[in-house]
């Protein structure tokens, strides 16, 4: 359970935009707990504010993989689950687009 506690302190750093010491929290909650997508979402969105959105291609690729079945997109469903306030839905929501779009650019997502 330790994972669920560094995710959490990950959250708030990623809430408070110190990204770098979100992103090091949550790398950290993925080695102790691959399958936690929590983390993975935020991770996405603090590696792409701080330009390093090459980094969180592994995490969107695992995100993807996770709600392929799904009928809307992890960024959805990890936005509505995660962030009551809005202003931290757009941080989260415009962080993840910041990846996606340099995947897309790179050919490395449909």
């Amino acid at each position: 359970m330790r994972y669920v506690q560094i995710a959490c302190i990950g959250h708030a750093r990623f809430e408070q935009r110190r990204f770098g010491e979100g992103a090091a929290l949550l790398k950290e909650a993925r080695q102790l707990a691959p399958s936690y997508f929590n983390g993975a979402a935020l991770l996405v969105a603090c590696l792409s504010h701080l330009g390093e959105a090459a980094a969180a291609q592994p995490a969107i690729a695992a995100l993807q993989a996770r709600f392929a079945a799904s009928s809307v997109g992890w960024t959805s469903v990890m936005t509505e689950f995660l962030f009551r306030s809005p202003d931290h839905r757009r941080l989260f929501t415009e962080g993840v687009a910041l990846a996606e779009s340099r995947a897309a650019r790179l050919g490395q997502i449909g």
